[in-house]
Parts: structure tokens; C-alpha cells; sequence
């Protein structure tokens, strides 16, 4: 199945591609920092040099932060600013408006477009074209000119080898950003495969014997268990018939989320009370929580508003793989927490538990299908790896977010555990 354009582009700025390819412009415009340095020094003018020396050092620093603080929005908006700042100061010295240096100007809001939000791409389009007016300005109207480094020959060397450079650039970012965007389709396409391939076993393989279980458990209880003294087994076959409900209707739900993907049916959202949801989910994993002496807390402030979701889908995809997996990680005798806090329009939910923690180069990787980050769990409990990913899709479809925090439990290491937070929308 193609995807359109916007889709298309999503992929590439939600994947692993756009950091690698932020890399290797960093790495590239270092390198012509560092080679432009050489020049400035050749032609007598140090402080330029400097001033391309500082710059490159700093790209390099900004993708080692990018690996030790895993922020990477963060670090390419600091980045990007950091090239602006240093263009204009570069432009400036280099006359204003006959700054030969204008032209790397172009950079700043190509990088905005590729690396980051459309609200950075127009700030930085706006200081990009209002640069240039006001050199324009300046030279109309102040007293004191800008007089550029060079002169004569050394100016036209200089303009030369800056829209050189700036071509080159940009068409070898072009390049890197077609092939980083294939490979985002490809990756997205075989995810999608898989999904595909998950949907149909919970289906056929899982649905079918299911169904034919409830069917049985149904008539156990309507034929045998009339008997006087048969009330522990009515409860016994009660339980399993109410729980083989539950996972009939997670698979019919998973069911509508591959139609919602497939473009066969939209999603309609709805105002969802979040304390029915979490009884729900307290009650599908009462006997987890009682089989590791896990207390499951939850607290929501009075006259919490409600949230805009489809109730379903929070419950049993969202808030039940949350509360799992955390029961999956904790070890006996732990508690994990659901608290809710309210900041303007955004209802913010927090699953926090103190278990073993997620290993730091799985974080980054959690929410794709394409990784391999199922682990055994505390008591070794096996996963499948799609739970998480299945979480943001279905979070994604509610117009919401999620993000996730989390300490690896090791020697010396007392504030371990996991925070997963789910972003929603008011319901009014």
C-alpha cells in the first residue's frame, strides 16, 4: 500500500532516519566550518576563523548531547538557532547586504523543513527574509556603513566558493533526505506488514478457539452447575467466561484499529470517564496484581473533567498494556500508581511503577514494531514486543501523545523504575 506525501513525511520526522540524517549534515557542516577556517586564516582574518572553528565544535558537541540526553528535538532546534546566530554574525562582518555569506542563509529554514516542526520552519523563514531588510535598512539610513573583510579579487573568490559550497550542500542534503525517506517507507510498510500479519493470528488462530470456549463455558454453566454445592465452580466458569470476553473484545477492537489504518472506518471519540476506565482495567488484572502481591493505586483528583477517547480502546489497549507491562517489570510486593494531573486543555495520565526499569538502548526503539524490545519479565513472563507500539498507534488515533521515562534498576541506583505518560484531550 502506498503512502501519500504527509504520511510520508510523518514517518521520516517520527523515525530513527531523521537523527542519522541530522548526523551527517552536522558532521558535513562541520567539515566545511572547519575548511572555511583554513580559508579565513589564510586571508589574514583569525577572528573568522575562530568564529568557523567555534561553530564546527559546537555541531559536535550537539551530537554527542544528542546521544547522552536522548533529546533530540531539543538539541536540532538548538542547533539550527546556533547556525542562524552564527550566519548573522558572519554576515554582518562580512558588509550586510554585500555579505557574500546571505546566501547560506538558505540553509537555515532547509534544515527547519527537513529536521523539524512546521512552527520552527516559519520563525526561522521569517528571521531568515527579515535579515536581509534590515542590512537594507541599515545601509539606507545609519551613519556608519558595514565595510565586508574583502575586497576586489578576494570577494569574488569568496562569493564563488560560498554558492559553490551552498549548492553542493543542498543537494547532497536532498539526496540523504530521498534515501533516509525510502527507507522510512520501507521500514513503516514491512510494520504494517506485521501488524497485518499479528491482526489475522488474533483473528483466526486466537479468535476461533476463543469463541469455541465461551460457547463451552456458556453451556457448563446453563446445564451443569444448577446443582446445589456447585457455586465455586459457577464462579470458576463465570470468571473464565468473563475474561474470554474481554480478550474478544481487545481482538475485535485491534480488528477496528487495522480498518481505521486501512482507511475502511474512522474512529469516532467520545467523553470518557477515566475512573470507569481504570476499574475496568483493575479488575481484567486483579489476578496479576493478587499472583505478584502488586497494589495498584490510582489516583484521580475530584471533579476530574473527563477525556475525548473512544473508552474501548483506552481501557483495554491503552491503560491494560500500560498496567502489564508494569506488573510484568515490578517485583513482588511493589506498587505501581495511575495518577492524573490537568494542565489547560491536555489531560496528562502517569503510570508509575519502581520495577527493573527499561535499558537505555531500548528506550528510544519501545514504540517501533520493527525492533526487537520484549524482555522477561521480573518473575520471567515472556512478551510479544507488539504491546507498546499497538499503545501509540491507538493513543496516536485519540489525537493524543505519550512519552516515556525510565531508570534501569542497578547497584547504586535506589529511584528505579518507569513512568509512561498518556497525553489526551479534554472532553470539554
Amino acid at each position: 500500500m502506498k503512502l501519500e506525501l504527509q504520511q510520508t513525511i510523518f514517518l521520516f520526522k517520527e523515525s530513527k532516519k531523521k537523527d542519522l540524517l541530522f548526523g551527517q549534515v552536522a558532521w558535513m557542516t562541520s567539515i566545511s566550518a572547519f575548511i572555511f577556517s583554513l580559508l579565513y586564516f589564510q586571508f589574514g582574518h583569525p577572528l573568522m576563523g575562530v568564529a568557523n572553528i567555534s561553530l564546527g565544535i559546537s555541531l559536535l558537541l550537539c551530537l554527542w548531547g544528542m546521544k547522552v540526553f536522548q533529546r533530540s528535538d531539543f538539541i536540532i532546534n538548538l542547533a539550527i538557532t546556533l547556525g542562524f546566530c552564527f550566519l548573522t554574525f558572519m554576515s554582518i562582518w562580512h558588509g550586510g547586504m554585500a555579505s557574500p555569506t546571505l546566501i547560506w542563509l538558505l540553509l537555515v529554514p532547509v534544515c527547519a523543513a527537513i529536521f523539524s516542526s512546521f512552527s520552527v520552519l516559519v520563525f526561522f523563514l521569517l528571521l531568515s527574509a527579515l535579515e536581509p531588510v534590515c542590512f537594507l535598512l541599515w545601509d539606507l539610513f545609519a551613519e556608519k556603513k558595514m565595510i565586508p573583510i574583502f575586497t576586489g579579487s578576494e570577494y569574488h573568490l569568496f562569493a564563488g566558493i560560498s554558492f559553490v559550497f551552498v549548492a553542493l550542500i543542498i543537494c547532497s542534503w536532498m539526496f540523504m533526505l530521498v534515501r533516509a525517506i525510502a527507507l522510512a517507507v520501507k521500514e513503516a510498510e514491512d510494520s504494517r506488514s506485521k501488524l497485518e500479519e499479528l491482526i489475522h493470528i488474533m483473528s483466526h488462530d486466537i479468535g476461533n478457539p476463543l469463541a469455541t470456549i465461551l460457547l463451552f463455558s456458556n453451556v457448563i454453566k446453563q446445564r451443569h452447575l444448577d446443582r446445589e454445592g456447585c457455586g465455586r465452580c459457577r464462579k470458576y466458569v463465570e470468571t473464565i467466561e468473563e475474561n474470554g470476553n474481554v480478550i474478544h473484545r481487545i481482538i475485535s477492537k485491534v480488528r477496528t484499529l487495522n480498518a481505521l489504518e486501512c482507511g475502511k472506518k474512522s474512529l469516532v471519540l467520545s467523553s470518557v470517564d477515566l475512573r470507569r476506565s481504570f476499574t475496568d482495567v483493575e479488575k481484567i488484572l486483579k489476578s496479576q496484581l493478587e499472583r505478584k502481591n502488586i497494589k495498584l493505586t490510582v489516583n484521580v483528583p475530584e471533579e476530574f473533567p473527563q477525556v475525548k477517547a473512544d473508552e474501548e480502546l483506552l481501557s483495554l489497549v491503552v491503560f491494560q498494556n500500560l498496567v502489564s507491562n508494569s506488573i510484568k517489570f515490578s517485583l513482588p510486593g511493589d506498587e505501581i500508581k495511575i495518577l492524573c494531573e490537568q494542565q489547560e486543555k491536555k489531560v496528562y495520565i502517569h503510570v508509575v511503577d519502581t520495577g527493573v526499569g527499561v535499558p537505555e538502548n531500548i528506550i528510544p526503539n519501545i514504540f517501533s514494531i520493527n525492533e526487537q524490545t520484549s524482555r522477561l519479565g521480573t518473575e520471567k513472563e515472556k512478551g510479544t514486543g507488539f504491546g507498546m507500539p499497538l499503545v501509540k498507534n491507538s493513543v496516536m488515533r485519540m489525537d493524543g501523545d505519550i512519552r516515556i521515562k525510565s531508570r534501569e534498576k542497578r547497584e547504586g541506583v535506589s529511584d528505579h523504575g518507569t513512568v509512561v505518560t498518556v497525553i489526551l484531550n479534554c472532553a470539554s
